[in-house]
C-alpha cells in the first residue's frame, strides 16, 4: 500500500484505483495488453496467455544493453536478454523508447532466423518525454537560500549507468567551488554489479 501510495504522488494512478488480477470476461477485437517492463524469463508464457484469451500484444522496449556491453555483465544475463528480444518478434506492436533503441531491435530481430513480417511497421519508436504535460513547466529560477548544495542520483547501481564518471566529475565540482556540495546515490545494486565499489 505504501509503495501505491507513493507511485501516486509521482503521475502514477491512484492508490485505491489499484485491483487484483482477474480473467478478462470479455475481450473484444479492439482490446490490447500492453506490457511497460522487462519481463526477461516470463515473456514467452505472458505472450501465450494473452494469445490464448485473444488480446493483441505490445511491448516498450528500452534497450539492447545487455547484448551490446557483454563485458559487464554475465553470460547468462546476456543470453536472457537475447531471447526476451526474440520474443518480442510475436508482439503486433512494440514500442521502443527512442529511434536508437528501435534501430537496435530491428537490426536484432533482422539479422536472426526468425520469421519477421512486417519488421518495420510494427516496431515503432514511442520516445518517452522529457516532461510531463499534466505537471506545468517551471520558468523561474529559484534562488538558493541555503549553503549546501545536494546532488540526487536514482536508479540501479550497476556499471552501465556510470557512476564512477558521476563521481569524478563531483570530485572536480568539489575541487573547483567553496559551496557544500553533497551526492547522493540512491539505488539498490543489481544481481549483475554487486562488486561495484563506489567509494
Amino acid at each position: 500500500e505504501d509503495e501505491k501510495l507513493c507511485l501516486s504522488k509521482y503521475n502514477g494512478p491512484n492508490a485505491e484505483h489499484w485491483i487484483n488480477f482477474s480473467e478478462p470476461l470479455e475481450i473484444k477485437t479492439t482490446d490490447w495488453f500492453l506490457c511497460a517492463e522487462l519481463t526477461h524469463n516470463q515473456t514467452s508464457d505472458i505472450l501465450k496467455y494473452t494469445k490464448k484469451i485473444g488480446l493483441r500484444r505490445a511491448y516498450l522496449f528500452y534497450d539492447a544493453i545487455p547484448l551490446k556491453m557483454k563485458d559487464i555483465y554475465p553470460p547468462e544475463a546476456t543470453k536472457a536478454h537475447g531471447e526476451y528480444m526474440e520474443h518480442l518478434n510475436n508482439c503486433e506492436k512494440v514500442f521502443p523508447i527512442s529511434n536508437y533503441s528501435r534501430l537496435d531491435l530491428i537490426s536484432f530481430l533482422g539479422s536472426s532466423k526468425l520469421h519477421t513480417p512486417l519488421l518495420e511497421e510494427r516496431i515503432q519508436a514511442c520516445v518517452l518525454p522529457g516532461e510531463f504535460l499534466e505537471k506545468n513547466r517551471i520558468f523561474e529560477i529559484k534562488n538558493n537560500i541555503s549553503k549546501k548544495i545536494i546532488i540526487l542520483c536514482v536508479g540501479s547501481v550497476e556499471p552501465r549507468k556510470n557512476h564512477i564518471a558521476l563521481i569524478n566529475a563531483f570530485k572536480k565540482v568539489k575541487k573547483q567551488t567553496s559551496v557544500s556540495v553533497e551526492l547522493i546515490i540512491a539505488g539498490s545494486e543489481t544481481t549483475i554489479a554487486p562488486n561495484l565499489n563506489l567509494t
